[in-house]
């Protein structure tokens, strides 16, 4: 199992309608790949978690790269896992705003904003991927 973590920021603000497109691009592009993950968006920036086959994370990825709705996407984790972190979602997803609280996590718990704050999230690879799996906790 391979794993690859990434921001990126939104070339225009989503609507819960753009949301939802590329939410279902995502998921049937991972289900026909056998991947599987995570994304959080809020105020047009982006966190997404994947995870599967390294060959198939790549490719996946190279569609993201290439997607005009994501800018500034940057690789902040990327590697080999022992085991998946999201197995029943192809692409579970979470909206984050100002109101929010963001776990207890060292550096995030002051996060007061309706950003994400990925400049703490991409010097510490271990909290971006704490911030994902604590928020997938919401989702179960």
């Amino acid at each position: 199992m391979y794993e690859l973590i990434y921001i990126s920021t939104a070339t225009k603000r989503m609507d819960e309608t753009a949301l939802n497109k590329l939410l279902l691009d995502a998921r049937d592009n991972n289900s026909e790949n056998n991947i599987t993950g995570m994304l959080v968006y809020s105020d047009r920036e982006f966190i997404q978690l994947l995870e599967g086959n390294k060959e198939n994370v790549l490719f996946i990825f190279d569609k993201i790269k290439s997607d005009s709705r994501h800018s500034g996407i940057k690789v902040f984790h990327e590697g080999d896992i022992e085991s998946r972190s999201f197995i029943d979602w192809s692409m579970a997803y979470r909206g984050i705003s100002k109101d929010d609280k963001l776990c207890n996590i060292p550096g995030l718990e002051k996060w007061k904003s309706g950003e994400l704050p990925l400049n703490l999230i991409v010097k510490s690879p271990n909290t971006g991927k704490e911030l994902l799996l604590c928020l997938r906790e919401d989702l179960e």
